[in-house]
This record gives C-alpha cells, sequence and structure tokens, in this order.
C-alpha cells in the first residue's frame, strides 16, 4: 500500500486508492476488487459507487459492472432510488437499475423536493422537481407527470405546510403541493406564503 498514491477511509468493505492518477478499489488485505481505471471516484454506498471516466459519469457496483452507464455529462447521487442525470445539454431522471424514467428533454431539473406525505415515511411517489424548458418553470412528479404547467418565470422551494411562492410577469403568487395556484400572481413582493394570506387572501 506503500506505492498508492491516496488511500480513503475503509467503506463497505473496501478502500478507494488512486494509483498513477487513476481511481480504484481494494480490500483490507490489499488486494485489488476494481482496477485503477477511472479518472475519479467516489466511496461506495448502498452497493454502488459513482464513477468518472473520458469525461463521462455513472455508477458501478463492487463487481466493476456498470449499472448506470459511464455515458452522462453529470448524474447527482441516488435519492429514493432515483438520480438527476445530463447528456447533451438535457435533464431527466433515471432509476437505480439505469433506467431513463423522465426523458432527457428538460434544460435543468432541481432536486427532488419531499411534498407528500408529509410526516409518514417517504416513498417514491412523494417527490417532485422543479424543471426548466424554454426559460420557463414548472413542477413535474417522478412519473413524468406536470404537477404545474411550466409557465412560471421561477418556483421557489415548498416550505413545511406544502406550500411554495412563483413567479410569473414580474408577480409574485402561491401554489399547493398538488400545483393549485391558491393565490393568484398578483403581488409585487413576497416574503412567504403567511405574508401573503395576511395581505388579503
Amino acid at each position: 500500500m506503500n506505492e498508492l498514491g491516496f488511500v480513503s477511509t475503509y467503506h463497505e468493505g473496501l478502500f478507494r486508492t488512486i494509483k498513477d492518477g487513476k481511481w480504484g478499489f481494494i480490500d483490507k488485505t490489499g488486494k485489488i476488487i476494481i482496477p485503477y481505471k477511472y479518472d475519479f471516484a467516489y466511496n461506495f454506498m448502498n452497493g454502488i459507487a459513482f464513477v468518472k471516466l473520458n469525461g463521462k459519469c455513472g455508477f458501478i457496483n463492487k463487481k466493476d459492472k456498470e449499472i448506470v452507464l459511464i455515458k452522462y455529462d453529470d448524474i447527482s447521487d441516488f435519492n429514493e432510488k432515483i438520480s438527476i442525470v445530463k447528456l447533451n445539454d438535457k435533464w431527466g431522471l433515471i432509476d437505480n437499475r439505469g433506467r431513463e424514467i423522465i426523458p432527457l428533454r428538460y434544460d435543468w431539473i432541481s432536486r427532488l423536493e419531499r411534498v407528500f406525505k408529509i410526516g409518514k415515511v417517504s416513498k417514491f411517489d412523494d417527490y417532485i422537481a422543479t424543471v426548466r424548458l424554454d426559460n420557463k418553470y414548472g413542477l413535474i412528479n417522478v412519473k413524468g407527470e406536470e404537477i404545474t404547467p411550466i409557465k412560471y418565470d421561477d418556483v421557489f422551494e415548498f416550505d413545511k405546510n406544502g406550500f411554495a411562492i412563483v413567479k410569473a410577469n414580474d408577480k409574485f403568487g402561491a401554489i399547493n403541493k398538488e400545483g393549485k395556484e391558491v393565490i393568484p400572481c398578483e403581488y409585487d413582493k413576497t416574503s412567504n406564503f403567511n405574508d401573503m394570506v395576511k395581505g388579503g387572501y
């Protein structure tokens, strides 16, 4: 192990290491489990690891099999078995088997937000994401269904009560977690949903 340029902490049965500018994984005896071939790698989490090769990203398992093909320009960690991916300047969602559950058609996708089943155990269908297409924003669920039309100038994060501020034509309003516009976009300024309610709605 003295010849290695870097060795990480022991994680899920393997050390993440670098040698001659390439990343790989070894076990506690020093045996090479995954060869030194990747341009970058993270530690394994739940049996898979993010890797980068020739400018592309993906995920591998401990047998060095590509669980998510190393073809994406950018890729997020998995959240409830869902990852946000980017390819050729378009964004979509994949599952933890590498299947594209939402085609790469959006100009941008935010992190997933859990807005349903508040206070209960998290489920796949609890999550939504903010998307941008042609400089307009809207919300989709993990099935690719539009929760709101993609028509807003901005969509802010949901608060703990399940409301989010939205902006259209330089005016502010609010939507609920089902995407219904509960307060029309008529306000010049905003700080939070409660302030809007006190203002007359």
